[in-house]
């Protein structure tokens, strides 16, 4: 008691700090917040500063950049002249470095972010140091995100100015103004809430409620209503009004995550109505133990079972099918923080109508045939009732009538009794139900997934070509040569196209088609086959009237194509004098798109999350029932019969082993989205997952819940249990260990094969090459064109980039021009490369390279000529995908993630045979131990073997064997001394009456010899004292005969309740009865001796009755409860009580209080009492009364 009391004064101090922090002002924290983060960012740049002035000075002594230089921060530079000598890193553009130190500012743009510069010079030489202050990228999505680098929390808060004219000053060590920081808005901005602050909030409710519960739990039961109704406000009140407010900022209760309705919004709203609801469960729960249930309450708790089994289904489908939340168990990389908050919220809710279901039939007084009646109506009503709402599902419908039957049948059959075996059966069935509707609802959200999937191919376009035609049509509008030569074009079109080709559509649109034509507003074109002229303007654009889509990138038009290929044409006007010429460019994709390179690093991630990701999907693109394009792993046919659907409609069809959707685009056009179906594998993987997660939160919840059904104690006493927990503990140890140990491993063994596969594909690449620029004595400019003609090439034949690098590390050629047109990579070597290349003279290299957050593998070699003079590094940046090794992993995981269950669940049943088999003689000693009793013939163990427990059987046999003689010794002396107790006793209590008996005879013969007058008077009154004694004697040989001669009981399976009722009537009609029956059970039913049962209740109340002294009116109450699988009968009277010096007396026979009587009946009582099994205790006050306690197993414990 002390301890709980405790441990509620902390909780309520801790509720106490979480009130004064929601009430503080939110504008001051965040100001306190917004300040404590300045000042760290202005600390961290001034660090970084001085850092860079040490290392420049060194630099410039040593003239050399090794790895003491390499940070994420500091660029470090050394030139020679005018020449770039020496670099740490590539990432800065250093075209216009020399030049930024003669400028006033300090802080300039160069390439993928604002920098600051620091300069040194000696002599020829000049360092630079460029400290990163912001990322800077054309794009922001995954990988390119605008980080303010010396404090990434500040990001989104502030931009950056390049002069003192933000509020925010930010000075160097010389106490000058480096650059400034403006906030996005006057007002504030909440500070970043972290997962772990939402966490501590979280734990502060359940700690909440956990006290009102505690609190309210013994109280009235209109404490329990007010409650309900406080605990429904208060939740009803933060949801409505969003408080506290700074909760709503993060992700958790962003509708993003998961939203299901204007109740359930977000997943953090949703968590919070459960811990309320469970609060307020929890409550009725508690009320529940202390009432029984009867017939309107079964039909009350049915009807709110089957109710709530109704609703979590629905949850369970939202948070599957309204969220981004992926329940996908098979693909461990594919789940994230709230998939696990997903499965947690789902076994929550099981495990809270189960502990529903348990209470309801734990409490219930209904007739078993009625309850069995009730169920199977309500299970009848209940399938109706969900079948006319719409649901088909049986699984979805009837699971609550399934978990309903197993804990009736578990109430039953075992009292309700959950031991090991019986919570393994339980916990398996609320993971079956779980599993069953997560497979379905994602089953059912992939065909979804795939009609969306359907629907994007059918308006199939190429992000990345329509962002890079943008930026190209920008730049021909402001090529004065290209307008000029366009003034002649009709007198050179074969130069102007090639001038368009080779400067504005080279690199990645070599994987298309292109074809120029230009039109004035009066030009006549030649349309083919029909040799049909028309007017060049005209025809084109009915072309983009009838068959083009409009795209983000004016003026390029997506067409309609019967290839299966991505197609655009483009209208570009051109201001000539005063003429406009059109400028009509059509690309023709040649292949489906492939994401080798670097595609994602060129798009926002507005534009990554439209685009088409197939995912494990298949897509197939059929044209007059004709395969013209394919992609994904799915196998198909080159014809496909005739299907019938109609344009813009779905047709689903399912096969063994995936799903077909067949999408019509238009009437010669079919789509075909194929996904593999959910296997065996997949279904046991999720199963084994959500048993993983439904195990441990029983195991939580049996730990801190002392109502739930079974129980689980941190201190493990048994020893068989110990060595199942051992032998599971060892399991446990080695499956993580192992899995640690593979999951390296094949980590290493996939980076050593992509190694391997670069390594091959960089010689096939330097055969190829070698083969067109083999010739070549130098790798001038003039070759520059036809150098990236040949790169792109091998480009699109290897699908990898390509680039080369001169003696000097600068970029020769590229097959991705683009990555260096806009800066995300200066045009220079990786700085490392370098110094392996050209410093140690490496045949090969592999580093690990990055721009922004994505990572990738870049291989290196030397090139050489025919000659074998040396002509460039050749480069191939390898983007080896992350998602193969974390298939890779996943499968591994997955696959041993389901052997271990099952090594799991039999190493449980193995514990269970091992254990007993060791403990068996343990249990054995154990048994026979607390049988052994002085007097009574004790059993000697049978055991062979000559281990260490068959000496302790020994041992235990030689010592019963002892200690039956010491018993035989022992009774004989206690017979002896009682024998002479007891004659002692008799002697005294015959000798009471006897002596009146001698006096009576000796007066009547005295009378007789003096012939007295009332002889005849005297000889009655003498016959009547010998009467009177001699019924006396005969009545202390009776009670002497009653205590020895007790015959042995007779148990019979009765109900006490009659003869407790019988026996209170006869002494309710005595002069002194004034007797109180509360009964709390309507039967009892025990096994036990009906006529000493019948002397017990007599002697108790018989007792009771004496001990009111005179003046006093008797109040005796008999109460009887059911405690557990006990009968307690409570005889309180309000008598003289009983002394302390008399207690340990009190059941000793002959022992009494009174005046008269053998003090035989209390010890009767006892015997009695435990013949049946039973106890007898008693408490007492002095001139208050006594209360004795009588317990008797019920019939269902024996």
């Amino acid at each position: 008691m002390r301890k709980k009391s405790f441990i509620l004064k902390w909780v309520i101090l801790f509720e106490l700090l979480l009130c004064v922090l929601l009430v503080v002002p939110t504008d001051w924290l965040n100001q306190q917040y917004g300040d404590s983060q300045i000042e760290a960012a202005k600390d961290n740049f001034i660090k970084l500063e001085d850092e860079a002035k040490v290392n420049l000075e060194s630099v410039l002594n040593t003239k050399k950049l090794d790895d003491r230089y390499n940070s994420e921060l500091i660029s470090y530079y050394l030139f020679e002249e005018d020449s770039l000598v020496l670099w740490t890193n590539n990432n800065a553009s250093v075209s216009d470095l020399l030049h930024t130190a003669d400028v006033d500012k300090k802080v300039h743009l160069l390439g993928d972010g604002y920098y600051y510069i620091l300069k040194a010079s000696n002599r020829n030489h000049n360092a630079f140091a460029a400290i990163l202050l912001q990322q800077k990228y054309f794009h922001n999505n995954t990988y390119l995100q605008n980080v303010f680098t010396l404090n990434e929390k500040l990001t989104s808060k502030y931009s950056l100015n390049w002069d003192d004219s933000g509020d925010i000053e930010f000075v160097n060590s010389n106490k000058t103004v480096v650059f400034s920081l403006q906030p996005y808005s006057t007002k504030l901005l909440y500070p970043t809430i972290t997962n772990w602050q939402v966490a501590i909030y979280f734990l502060s409710v359940v700690l909440f409620l956990y006290l009102i519960v505690q609190w309210i739990q013994n109280r009235s039961i209109v404490s329990n209503v007010l409650a309900f109704i406080v605990l429904s406000l208060i939740r009803f009140l933060g949801f409505y009004f969003q408080f506290p407010e700074f909760l709503y900022y993060s992700e958790l209760f962003s509708p993003k995550v998961f939203a299901l309705n204007e109740w359930l919004p977000n997943l953090g709203d949703t968590i919070l109505h459960l811990l309320f609801a469970f609060a307020i469960l929890w409550l009725i729960v508690k009320r529940m133990v202390q009432n029984k249930i009867h017939t309107l309450g079964l039909i009350l708790m049915l009807s709110s079972i089957f109710l709530l089994g109704a609703l979590i289904t629905q949850l369970f489908r939202g948070l599957v099918i309204s969220s981004t939340i992926s329940f996908d168990l098979s693909n461990l990389y594919s789940l994230n923080p709230y998939s696990y908050l997903g499965l947690l919220v789902m076994c929550f809710l099981l495990c809270s109508i189960f502990l529903l279901v348990f209470k309801t039939f734990s409490q219930n007084k209904v007739a078993k045939s009625r309850t069995v009646w009730f169920i199977f109506l309500f299970g009848i009503f209940n399938y109706a009732l969900q079948y006319y709402w719409g649901e088909r599902n049986i699984t979805f419908i009837n699971w609550p009538l399934v978990l309903i039957l197993f804990v009736a049948t578990i109430q039953r059959y075992y009292n309700g009794r959950y031991n090991l075996t019986r919570s393994l059966f339980l916990i398996v069935l609320l993971s079956l139900i779980s599993s069953y509707i997560i497979l379905h609802q994602t089953a059912l959200k992939e065909r979804r997934n795939m009609t969306v999937m359907a629907q994007k191919l059918s308006e199939e376009k190429d992000a990345i070509a329509e962002y890079l035609f943008s930026k190209s049509v920008e730049k021909m509008k402001m090529d004065t040569l290209l307008l000029s030569m366009l003034e002649q074009y009709w007198d050179q079109p074969i130069e102007v196209n090639d001038y368009i080709s080779s400067n504005y559509f080279k690199g990645f649109w070599q994987g298309y088609q292109l074809q120029f034509t230009f039109c004035a507003p009066e030009d006549r074109l030649l349309v083919q086959p029909d040799n049909l002229e028309v007017n060049c303007l005209h025809f084109f654009d009915e072309r983009i009237e009838k068959e083009g889509t409009p795209t983000g990138s004016y003026p390029l038009y997506l067409m309609q194509s019967e290839t299966g290929r991505i197609s655009y044409l483009s209208r570009i006007s051109f201001q000539i004098d005063s003429s406009i010429v059109y400028l009509f460019a059509e690309f023709n994709n040649k292949r489906l798109i492939e994401n080798e390179g670097y595609p994602e690093l060129l798009l926002d991630q507005k534009e990554i999350s439209r685009s088409i990701n197939l995912g494990e999907l298949s897509f197939a693109k059929y044209e007059q029932q004709e395969l013209v394009a394919s992609a994904g792993p799915y196998s198909f046919s080159s014809i496909i019969d005739s299907i019938d659907v109609k344009v813009g409609s779905v047709l689903k069809v399912k096969d063994r082993e995936h799903n077909h959707l067949y999408y019509r685009l238009n009437p010669t056009t079919l789509l075909e989205i194929v996904g593999q179906r959910n296997d065996w594998l997949s279904a046991f993987t999720t199963f084994s997952y959500v048993f993983t997660f439904m195990a441990l939160l029983i195991v939580i919840i049996a730990l801190t819940l002392k109502e739930f059904p079974f129980r689980v104690e941190w201190r493990i006493r048994d020893f068989t249990t110990k060595i199942q927990l051992f032998i599971i503990g060892i399991l446990l140890l080695s499956i993580g260990m192992f899995s640690i140990a593979s999951t390296y491993y094949i980590k290493k063994q996939y980076r050593s094969k992509n190694d391997k596969n670069i390594t091959e594909k960089l010689r096939s690449v330097l055969i190829e090459v070698n083969q067109k620029l083999g010739d070549e004595e130098v790798l001038s400019d003039n070759l520059s064109e036809y150098m990236t003609q040949v790169l792109v090439k091998f480009s699109n034949v290897f699908y990898t980039d390509i680039n080369l690098y001169s003696s000097e590390g600068d970029l020769i050629a590229t097959s991705r021009p683009e990555i260096f047109d806009i800066g995300l990579k200066a045009p220079l070597m990786d700085a490392q490369a370098y110094r392996m290349m050209a410093k140690e003279k490496k045949r090969i290299f592999i580093n690990n390279e990055h721009i922004g957050q994505l990572s990738y593998l870049s291989a290196y070699v030397p090139f050489f000529n025919n000659d074998g003079q040396f002509l460039a590094y050749l480069n191939l940046p390898y983007f080896a995908k992350q998602n193969e090794l974390e298939e890779e992993i996943s499968s591994f995981l997955v696959s041993s993630i389901n052997i271990y269950v099952v090594i799991f669940c039999f190493s449980i049943i193995l514990s269970v045979i091992f254990a007993n088999y060791i403990s068996k003689p343990l249990q054995l000693l154990r048994e026979n131990i607390s049988k052994v009793n002085i007097g009574s013939s004790n059993e000697i163990i049978e055991w062979e073997g000559s281990d260490e427990i068959s000496s302790l059987v020994k041992e235990y046999n030689r010592m019963v064997v002892k200690l039956a003689d010491s018993a035989d010794l022992l009774a004989r002396t206690e017979r002896a001394g009682a024998w002479k107790e007891m004659a002692k006793q008799v002697a005294h209590e015959i000798k009471n009456p006897l002596t009146p008996m001698k006096l009576s005879i000796q007066h009547l013969k005295r009378a007789a010899d003096d012939e007295a007058a009332d002889l005849d008077d005297r000889i009655n009154r003498t016959s009547q004292v010998l009467i009177q004694q001699i019924d006396a004697l005969a009545h202390i040989a009776d009670e002497f005969s009653n205590f020895a001669k007790m015959p042995e009981p007779q148990k019979v399976e009765m109900d006490f309740i009659p003869v407790l009722r019988n026996a209170v009537s006869l002494f309710d009609e005595s002069e002194k009865g004034n007797i109180k029956l509360n009964l709390n059970c309507e039967h009892a039913l025990v096994k036990a001796d009906q006529d000493q049962l019948i002397r017990v209740f007599n002697n108790i109340i018989k007792n009771g009755l004496q001990a009111i002294p005179e003046g006093r009116e008797a109040a005796i109450v008999i109460e009887v409860n059911r405690i557990e699988n006990d009968f307690v009968i409570a005889f309180k009277d309000n008598g003289v009580g009983i002394a302390k010096e008399d207690y340990s007396r009190i059941f000793v026979p002959n022992f009494t209080s009174k005046s008269s009587g053998m003090g035989l009946g209390l010890a009767i009582v006892k015997n009695s009492i435990e013949n049946s099994g039973g106890t007898v205790r008693f408490e007492s006050t002095v001139n208050q009364g006594t209360t004795f306690i009588l317990t008797l197993p019920s019939l269902a414990q024996e």
